[in-house]
């Protein structure tokens, strides 16, 4: 019988990343061959509703703007290619500057994470409140 071939769960499985910025097209090809080789999903826009993450080239344009409001983490290129060499979706914290372009967010603003099970759960996240309380699923 040939050998089993090992499976490892790819660092960004489970993550739908959108770019912005990126005006070299040598660069952009780079970079979305590094979103791909990783795992995750490619988004060509940025959905409020499925985007877990967005790589900018600078804390600029419409797409940044967008993500701030909606929550969505707004990351380095440099957090894709760490990522990678981890093997591993590097976890950022709201208030982090090493990786993130946003502005830090509210104290009331849960921590962002580069999992794809903390995506989800904030997501999730989204039904609560202003006020921390829960609303009831329909």
């Amino acid at each position: 019988l040939p050998p089993v071939a090992e499976h490892k769960l790819q660092p960004l499985a489970g993550l739908e990343i959108c770019l912005t910025g990126f005006t070299d097209p040598d660069e952009r090809e780079r970079v979305e061959a590094d979103v791909v080789s990783g795992g995750a999903e490619l988004g060509r826009a940025l959905k409020k509703a499925t985007t877990t993450h967005l790589v900018a080239a600078e804390a600029a344009g419409h797409k940044f703007d967008a993500a701030v409001r909606w929550g969505v983490p707004v990351l380095t290129r440099r957090w894709l290619a760490d990522s990678l060499k981890r093997g591993v979706a590097i976890p950022v914290a709201a208030d982090d500057t090493k990786y993130s372009l946003a502005p830090p967010r509210t104290p009331a603003a849960s921590a962002v994470s580069g999992s794809a099970a903390s995506v989800a759960s904030s997501k999730s996240a989204a039904a609560t409140t202003a006020t921390g309380t829960r609303r009831a699923s329909r």
